[in-house]
């Protein structure tokens, strides 16, 4: 009876080799699905497919893990965080981990999978969006290899539970306690990857980072610079014409300074690829002004300033008065000239009347004294 039982016992861990070894074709052990702190760099599956959520029909029972990468800019980080924050509930989420500093929020969001999309479009209207990328896995196919390698490990341990229990002979026990903590180790080390799994898929991931800004319009591009020439030169105004070299419709400020001052200011629209002339009235005969323009498009910055130099023409009373004017600077350089030279003798020649002329002239006294008295 104990020879029959102990061939039972061998025909059946043969057969449980067997097919542990025909389960084995299918299922790799050394693949290791993704980890919570490990979203999937690519868009691939880990079955090597490419997966077009636009062409996929019902998703119902595919097994599909989603990554959100976001990267806004906002004024007041603090704020748009906090927001977050009173939303998390209303989507069904939680904070995972996040790293804050004063200027930028690194924050990993686990979120509902229904509520992904809803989740994303709050957090993109909170701030102004710099990054977005969205990457799904499709992991149907290795979960299913998992779930039917769990089952026929779960059959395998229900039958070694059984020889366990009829078994007589302690070798054949020690045998199929191995076989049996063999076995439970490679069932929990499969459930742990599906649990995993059902984790990932269940609750999408988002990686969020707010950074600040000071001002929102340093995001949008900058308009492209105008172009200025000057047409016509009078003696109390000045042609120029504008150029908008873009593709779109501009609007235009001119400023008229003079040695530094604002004198003139005006704005005007020019459409694209468009030039017109603008006459600027009001200025004085002879003297020199800078006219400075700058562009501004919809949805862009302003443009790189452009200006040039320009001086009215002379009337003849102009000329003389300037010729005039010339002669009176000039003059008066000279006087200053002298008056400086002075100043700059000034301390020299105090100084050598206290140590040479004082003696000289006490010298000459006593000199003059001396030969009187000789005289008398």
């Amino acid at each position: 009876m104990k020879k029959i039982l102990k061939f039972f016992l061998i025909i059946s861990l043969l057969l449980l080799v067997g097919c542990k070894s025909k389960d084995e074709g299918y299922y790799e052990d050394d693949y290791t699905p993704p980890t919570n702190n490990t979203p999937p760099q690519d868009d691939d599956t880990s079955d090597n497919e490419q997966v077009n959520l636009s062409n996929q029909p019902a998703l119902e029972n595919r097994k599909i893990i989603y990554t959100v990468n976001i990267g806004i800019v906002s004024t007041s980080p603090s704020d748009t965080y906090n927001n977050l924050l009173d939303d998390l509930a209303t989507y069904e989420a939680y904070i995972e981990s996040e790293e804050i500093t004063d200027k930028l929020y690194k924050v990993t969001i686990r979120v509902k999978s229904d509520n992904l999309t809803t989740m994303v479009d709050t957090i993109q209207d909170s701030g102004q969006t710099v990054t977005y990328k969205k990457t799904s896995e499709d992991v149907t196919n290795s979960y299913s290899t998992l779930s039917a390698r769990l089952s026929a490990l779960q059959a395998q341990h229900a039958r070694i539970i059984e020889l366990i229990n009829v078994a007589e002979n302690l070798d054949d026990i020690l045998e199929l306690e191995d076989k049996r903590i063999e076995i439970e180790a490679d069932m929990n080390e499969i459930g742990l990857k599906l649990n995993n799994y059902d984790s990932l898929v269940e609750y999408s991931t988002i990686h969020l980072t707010i950074s600040k800004i000071e001002d929102l319009t340093e995001l949008l591009p900058e308009t492209t610079s105008p172009s200025i020439n000057s047409e016509k030169i009078e003696t109390s105004a000045i042609t120029i014409s504008l150029r908008n070299p873009c593709d779109y419709t501009v609007t235009m400020t001119i400023r008229v300074t003079k040695d530094g001052k604002l004198i003139k200011e005006s704005t005007r629209e020019i459409y694209q690829n468009t030039e017109e002339l603008y006459e600027i009235k009001g200025l004085k005969p002879g003297q020199e002004y800078r006219i400075e323009v700058v562009s501004q498009g919809d949805n862009h910055r302003v443009s790189s300033p452009e200006w040039i130099d320009v001086e009215t023409s002379n009337t003849f009373i102009s000329s003389i008065l300037n010729v005039l004017l010339g002669s009176l600077n000039a003059l008066l350089s000279f006087f200053k000239f002298i008056a400086l030279a002075i100043v700059a003798i000034l301390p020299f020649a105090i100084v050598f009347g206290i140590f040479i002329g004082i003696p000289i002239i006490i010298y000459v006294k006593k000199k003059k004294h001396n030969n009187n008295k000789i005289n008398n």
